[in-house]
């Protein structure tokens, strides 16, 4: 026999199992759902007056795989300084998703360092915060401003030292699917400046495609992540990154119910928001043991994904210093 609770605790939502085998005796497991938040970059810097700044916010869902965190998450940030204001887009979601933290400074803020802090909510009640770091610098008229040129070719060097694929070429890049109905097809496309690579997708109720490739594992051991940009067409289905190890083991991240974005968006991920997927080990993520990187569009119908068709677009994979 097997019965099912749930208990809301202050800190974590547990729902206990309990199965009573024979005369043995009874074994209780707890499984720990939730969910965190995280902002990458963590910091930036603008002038009074300044354009916007944008950075992203993973909320993540950190259920086990089999228990997905089932409550909507609002962002919210409160206490702002004045002169400063922000908005979410989106404001609210599912976990996992991301949201785009987009800073707007008022020409009245004086120079110096602010703290904004980013708090989601559950519907449950639960919250969790992150914290972004904004340096608003003087103005242009100040002469500590630096005005020196950043397009050299040794700046230009070692911004290309970062880069993990251009996605220039659909080169190297093997689609793969579940063999189950849904299909796929790999082009080469017009991205932001060069060309750029289009997942063009007709998922199956559960289906799902992607690509793979080999990829240069020292290159992710200089930095702290992985960015990226996208765009995307086509109802809403879950987005899949992930790493794959030598030993076949995915480490990865999933973003459920990603909707349509018409223009190029970078997208960044630290090397802590990817798990451990398919496996009850406790194996951790060495970034020196990845051999390739893996793009998949799924149909989650449990996190309110809408099967049918669709195109991803992916550009300028780099690693994040």
């Amino acid at each position: 026999m097997k019965s099912i609770k749930e208990f809301n605790l202050v800190e974590k939502l547990a729902t206990v199992i309990t199965i009573l085998v024979g005369v043995v005796g009874i074994y209780t497991v707890f499984i720990t759902t939730g969910f965190g938040i995280s902002v990458s970059p963590i910091s930036g810097d603008t002038i009074p007056g300044g354009a916007p700044i944008q950075t992203t916010i993973i909320v993540k869902d950190e259920s086990p795989i089999i228990h997905h965190y089932n409550n909507e998450v609002i962002l919210t940030s409160n206490n702002l300084p004045n002169g400063i204001s922000v908005t979410f887009s989106p404001k609210k979601g599912q976990p996992t998703y991301m949201s785009y933290l987009i800073i707007n400074v008022d020409s009245t803020v004086p120079p110096g360092d602010y703290v904004i802090e980013i708090t989601g909510t559950s519907q449950n009640g639960r919250e969790k915060t992150c914290k972004y770091m904004l340096n608003v610098k003087p103005g242009s008229g100040d002469s500590n401003i630096n005005t020196e040129p950043t397009g050299s070719s040794e700046f230009q060097e070692t911004i290309d030292e970062n880069i993990i694929d251009s996605m220039d070429s659909a080169s190297g890049w093997l689609p793969f699917d579940e063999k189950m109905g849904s299909t796929e097809k790999v082009n080469s496309v017009s991205g932001m400046e060069n060309e750029a690579i289009e997942i063009a997708y007709n998922l199956k109720k559960d289906g799902f495609v992607g690509i793979s490739k080999n990829i240069d594992s020292e290159i992710l051991t200089d930095g702290k992540g992985i960015r990226f940009y996208y765009k995307l067409s086509g109802e809403p289905n879950t987005i899949q990154i992930k790493l794959i190890d030598k030993d076949g083991s995915q480490f990865g991240i999933y973003f459920a119910q990603t909707k349509a974005v018409g223009d190029w968006t970078p997208v960044e991920i630290s090397y802590s928001n990817f798990d451990l997927w398919g496996s009850e080990s406790d194996k951790s993520l060495n970034l020196k043991n990845i051999e390739k990187l893996e793009f998949v569009v799924a149909n989650k119908p449990e996190l309110g994904d809408s099967p049918g068709s669709g195109s991803v677009f992916i550009d300028k994979i780099e690693v994040i210093e």
